[in-house]
């Protein structure tokens, strides 16, 4: 009877760990996921600050009368810019989604 006992008290200490280890590791992923989500804000607001500068170029080059302003060396720098950091936030959100993913794969249920 005591051996009875005993495998069940480690199967349900078994069951406490595999559960204190899944709050912890998700806990981390999450923290992870908070830290990249302040990242994608920050990196959204150099996209919106590329636009700007990206928008005035265009505006300063038609007011100077310049002929084809998306032409001219320096647009097309901000441009390449602009979709650089396009392809970066798209890399990011797909490394959340990835996190998402492994929270979700890794819930547990209870065995019967």
């Amino acid at each position: 009877m005591a051996r009875i006992l005993t495998d069940t008290q480690i199967r349900i200490l078994r069951i406490i760990c595999l559960y204190l280890k899944n709050i912890l590791v998700n806990s981390w992923r999450r923290l992870l996921m908070l830290v990249k989500y302040i990242l994608l804000c920050w990196l959204q607001q150099k996209i919106r600050r590329a636009y700007r500068r990206l928008g005035e170029a265009i505006f300063n080059y038609l007011e100077q009368g310049l002929p084809e302003p998306l032409v001219q060396a320096d647009v097309k720098a901000q441009l390449n810019n602009l979709a650089n950091l396009k392809a970066d936030k798209l890399i990011r959100r797909q490394s959340i989604r990835q996190l998402r993913d492994k929270i979700r794969n890794t819930s547990y249920s209870l065995a019967s």
